[in-house]
């Protein structure tokens, strides 16, 4: 009776673990532009791609996918649907959303040498295969590391930044509209403040400064705006496009100091 009682005992155990193992799946993601990713608001790799898989991921857990484009910072979000374990799910995505396209069998998967293979570890950093990435599902960095381990990549731009990521060309939009209704100057500077601050996150590029800034009426309440964007300006080392809307040299001045000395061009002798 001891025995039948210990083997019972032993094909409960085997049953449950073979059922309680965690089921895994595979997710492709694809599209026309490069984008860097998170999952869970973990990064999954710091370069931008637009080709990348995603291995490891466990069909009973919750992953939300956010995808952040190079070219204009627009993010959209989805939650990735796993059905099948061992299966890949194929995702197509653009500046509209990201849509499960079709799955199949992981076995029969042929995978197209220039994607980027992940493997996700649940709880800790993403481990990537090859160590090598194809040059041309990447940016090439620069000489210059930014103090962020994910930022926007501006075009032809390789000097310093102060923020990772620029608000994106609708919401510029919105507060130069806000600025063209309002006729009264104090009132401008009191409502542009106002919308800054209500944002989740402050970052603006130093052409859409010069463009809010000309805005403005007088030469003081430019400079009062240019001072209060200056801890959040993305592109530090181009602060020489204001000088457009300041008529005098010590506005500018003033807006170097404050922002920091490290950005003031030294002097020719």
């Amino acid at each position: 009776m001891n025995a039948l009682v210990k083997y019972f005992f032993l094909l409960l155990s085997i049953f449950l673990l073979n059922t309680t193992q965690a089921q895994h799946c595979s997710v492709v993601i694809t599209g026309p532009e490069v984008f860097h990713m998170t999952i869970n608001n973990k990064p999954v790799h710091p370069q931008p791609v637009n080709r990348i898989k995603i291995n490891q991921l466990q069909t009973e857990n919750k992953y939300v996918a956010e995808l952040i484009y190079k070219s204009d910072s627009t993010r959209i979000k989805t939650t990735l649907f796993l059905f099948e374990q061992d299966f890949v799910h194929f995702y197509e995505a653009d500046k509209e959303g990201i849509r499960l396209k079709k799955i199949q069998p992981d076995l029969t998967f042929e995978p197209d040498e220039k994607i980027l293979n992940i493997y996700w570890k649940e709880g800790n950093a993403i481990q990537t295969e090859p160590d090598t990435i194809p040059a041309d599902t990447l940016i090439a960095d620069t000489a210059y590391k930014p103090p962020f381990e994910h930022y926007y990549h501006l075009e032809d731009y390789n000097g310093r930044i102060g923020c990772p990521w620029p608000i994106p060309e609708e919401k510029v939009a919105e507060i130069k509209n806000l600025l063209l209704n309002e006729p009264l100057e104090e009132r401008k500077l009191e409502k542009a403040k106002t919308a800054f601050m209500q944002m989740d996150s402050l970052c603006i590029l130093m052409e859409d400064v010069k463009t809010l800034a000309a805005l403005f009426e007088y030469e003081e309440t430019r400079l009062q705006f240019a001072k209060f964007l200056a801890p959040n300006f993305f592109d530090i080392d181009q602060v020489g496009k204001l000088e457009e809307v300041f008529n005098f040299e010590n506005s500018m001045d003033e807006i170097k100091a404050y922002i920091g000395t490290q950005i003031a061009k030294p002097e020719k002798n």
